[in-house]
């Protein structure tokens, strides 16, 4: 009976320490797991999210990159934070963001990308440092946002921005008109300040000098098939020291090329590049005409010529275009200006 009674509470206590280590390596395990879900902060948001973690560098997956249906996947762990940024880079799709969390990242080459991508931090404390004589990043198809980085020199750049800050004042009625026509509508609005943040903002202009009486000048703009764009025009203007007919077709047809425009990036401090195709004086099919309006022109110093715009936003997908014709109507020659505004935003 003794025995029974030794053999049962033997293994009461056997139980007892076993749930007792059940019970602390589920609390450890719960700890590990809080932790790691307060590092993977931005999944569903980001397409990898890169964080340090001790004396490693994790990149997971922000987005389903593999198609797996599972998010929050190590796509890369490394004790070189180069490595593991530069297969997140090499991993996403143009126009993707890594979010970088706050930590110094000490890299050992520089960073580089052949698609247009964004790394975006948590502000100053996400630091992108070179460990010798070379740049943190090359900017040539990387947007750098909301961190700090560094040159070759040891020189840092700041990349912080609070879109919130602008958004509060543009936000607001002020009495100082940004860019609007005559009657008060806006040119230049909240979200196309964005793009020209982000570095997707553009603008093209060019000034036909003495254009003879009812002679013709086009301006051919086109998004071509494969661009991985979509693009939104926000303006075209057309200035002219003398009346004039404005004609605007969608989709026409190049018969001989013109002389190429190169649109400019309204971030000035952005290396990303327009995908639109932009001339002029070349011969074209004319498509299908979608806007005739004049332009009223002008003499002497109150030649203010006039202003046409598209109307609303004009969408223009990959493989479209359209051309813009502009007639002199006055009885001698006269020079005359188009400008178009826009910004594009990546497929994806």
């Amino acid at each position: 009976m003794l025995k029974k009674r030794i053999i049962l509470l033997t293994l009461i206590l056997v139980l007892l320490s076993f749930s007792i280590g059940y019970y602390l390596a589920y609390a450890q395990s719960t700890s590990i797991q809080k932790s790691l879900l307060n590092k993977y902060t931005g999944i569903g948001e980001y397409s990898v999210v890169v964080f340090n973690d001790g004396d490693y560098t994790i990149a997971v997956e922000g987005s389903d990159l593999d198609g797996d249906g599972v998010l929050g996947e190590i796509i890369a762990s490394s004790t070189d934070p180069t490595t593991v940024i530069q297969t997140a880079i090499n991993n996403v799709q143009e126009g993707s963001t890594i979010f970088i969390k706050t930590g110094i990242y000490n890299l050992t080459t520089t960073l580089t990308s052949t698609k247009n991508v964004f790394l975006k931090g948590e502000g100053r404390g996400t630091q992108l440092k070179p460990t010798g004589a070379f740049d943190a990043v090359d900017l040539t198809n990387i947007q750098a946002i909301d961190l700090i980085y560094y040159d070759s020199n040891g020189v840092a750049y700041d990349a912080t921005f609070d879109p919130s800050t602008f958004e509060d004042i543009l936000s607001k009625k002020i009495e100082t008109k940004i860019k609007q026509f005559k009657d008060g509508t806006v040119i230049v609005n909240q979200r196309f300040f964005y793009k020209i943040y982000e570095g997707y903002g553009f603008s093209i202009s060019h000034r036909f000098e003495s254009v003879s009486s009812d002679a013709s000048v086009d301006i051919y703009f086109e998004n071509p098939s494969g661009s991985g764009r979509t693009v939104y025009i926000v303006m075209i203007e057309v200035v002219s020291f003398a009346q004039a007919h404005i004609d605007i077709y969608r989709n026409s047809t190049v018969t001989s090329s013109g002389t190429s425009i190169t649109p400019v990036n309204l971030n000035f401090s952005s290396t990303i590049t327009s995908v639109a195709n932009v001339e002029y004086g070349g011969t074209y099919t004319l498509g299908t005409l979608t806007l005739n309006t004049v332009c009223p022109g002008g003499r002497a110093i109150r030649a203010v010529g006039g202003a046409s715009e598209v109307g609303e936003t004009v969408i223009i997908p990959p493989g479209y275009n359209f051309l813009i014709r502009v007639t002199n109507k006055s009885t001698s020659s006269a020079d005359l200006s188009i400008r178009i505004i826009w910004w594009e935003e990546p497929n994806t």
